[in-house]
């Protein structure tokens, strides 16, 4: 369902360029998925009353305080889950990419946390 090239942004740019970078991925169409795992079993469980997809999913966005573009979601999201996968023994890893032949033209989704 997915494989294609995504936009990057620079973290080492200043406040400002890095939002105005942020903006222009922002104008082009993107059609992404950000899902809890590839081809194996996922785990449903694992982090109280949610899974640990879910809460790491969670935890980054809460933590945003700027606009923040999927692709960065999902590098944070995946550092966390699979810190806590490896101490629970657990093989899943999330996955992102474009979704093929849905019309992605390079863009991101982007998160804008609320004032």
């Amino acid at each position: 369902m997915t494989r294609s090239a995504l936009p990057r942004v620079d973290s080492e740019l200043a406040q400002d360029a890095r939002l105005a970078a942020v903006a222009a991925i922002g104008r082009v169409r993107a059609r992404v998925a950000l899902t809890s795992g590839g081809l194996e079993p996922v785990i449903d469980g694992g982090a109280g009353g949610s899974s640990l997809f879910t809460r790491s999913l969670v935890e980054v966005l809460d933590a945003a305080r700027d606009p923040i573009e999927a692709r960065r979601v999902y590098g944070e999201l995946t550092a966390r889950f699979l810190l806590r996968a490896r101490e629970l023994n657990i093989r899943q890893r999330p996955d992102y990419a474009p979704i093929q032949f849905a019309g992605h033209e390079a863009g991101d989704f982007l998160f804008v946390p609320k004032p």
